[in-house]
């Protein structure tokens, strides 16, 4: 057996390396992205949050009515 590659190998050897290459960047850019979405869910709860808690105390200063608190048919108040 001979350990002398000819030119068709030696492209096919070069192929598959370039091919691992943009495999292994691809993969870094999909496990980055991945934790960058998880960041951004994160922030994004809470800023919901923040944005109802922000609402709630604009309505309690405008109103004088806190959201959760309200009066039944009967005059009643109810939480």
């Amino acid at each position: 057996m001979s350990n002398v590659i000819d030119e068709e190998e030696c492209k096919l050897i070069n192929d598959l390396k370039e091919i691992k290459d943009a495999y292994k960047e691809f993969l870094e850019k999909f496990k980055n992205s991945k934790i960058e979405i998880t960041t951004l869910k994160s922030n994004l709860e809470v800023l919901k949050v923040r944005y109802v808690e922000n609402f709630e105390n604009w309505f309690y200063e405008k109103y004088g009515i806190r959201v959760h608190e309200h009066n039944d048919n009967d005059g009643n108040k109810v939480s």
